[in-house]
């Protein structure tokens, strides 16, 4: 009994560790297949719809989905056009005449009516994800939160809102506390400067530990100092 009992525990980590190395791939494929599928889809709809619009031979209702090497071919082919039409838009903002006309259609954008509010939202988010004078999150700190007797891991995400006149925030500072194990949804909360404490942990640690639910702890010897 006690060796069939071991056997299964030993059965069931064998299990646990090949599910935690291949995991990680096959969510990455699936996300990059989403993301080829949703940026090629239409194209594809669009040849097929051509085909059988003007019933060429032997394509009458016709599928691509039935070839799947032209099918591959067809989405590499269209993400190449899709990924040299960017750098092209890149490369015409450079000159003078493209780069008026990109500003004339961003300011009649901005004239519609809700769409603008959309327009503009977006237009802030990507600017702030792709800036290349900072970084989405600037460290990692220590938060009294969900109460004052825990710590959750934070981001720091813009510096210390001293220029506000509001005294329920002056001198408070902007903190992002993820969730977990998904670090993309959580809350902006506005915390004194003597209740923070800075840390030494990389980003990118912070974000293993919290996808793994506190399993992948930090390796390295770091220092938490409280906010100056």
């Amino acid at each position: 009994m006690l060796f069939r009992g071991w056997k299964e525990q030993h059965h069931e980590k064998i299990f646990i560790t090949g599910l935690a190395i291949l995991l990680p791939a096959i969510l990455t494929l699936l996300i990059v297949g989403f993301l080829v599928n949703l940026l090629t889809d239409p194209f594809i709809n669009a040849i097929e719809g051509l085909l059988n619009y003007y019933q060429i031979e032997g394509y009458q209702n016709w599928s691509l989905s039935k070839n799947a090497t032209l099918l591959l071919f067809i989405r590499a082919t269209v993400l190449l056009m899709i990924f040299l039409f960017i750098i092209l838009i890149g490369f015409l903002t450079q000159t003078f005449f493209m780069y008026s006309f990109f500003m004339l259609t961003d300011k009649m954008i901005h004239r519609i009516p809700i769409i603008n509010k959309i327009y503009q939202t977006m237009q802030e988010v990507i600017h702030t994800l792709f800036s290349a004078s900072g970084s989405s999150f600037k460290q990692v700190v220590l938060v009294p939160y969900p109460n004052k007797n825990s710590l959750s891991i934070g981001f720091l995400t813009s510096d210390i809102s001293s220029g506000s006149n509001e005294p329920k925030i002056k001198d408070k500072i902007p903190v992002f506390v993820p969730g977990t194990p998904n670090p993309t949804f959580g809350f902006i909360l506005l915390f004194p400067k003597d209740q923070v404490i800075y840390s030494e942990m990389k980003i990118e640690e912070a974000f293993k530990l919290l996808v793994s639910c506190g399993i992948m702890m930090p390796t390295y010897q770091g220092k938490i100092h409280e906010s100056p």
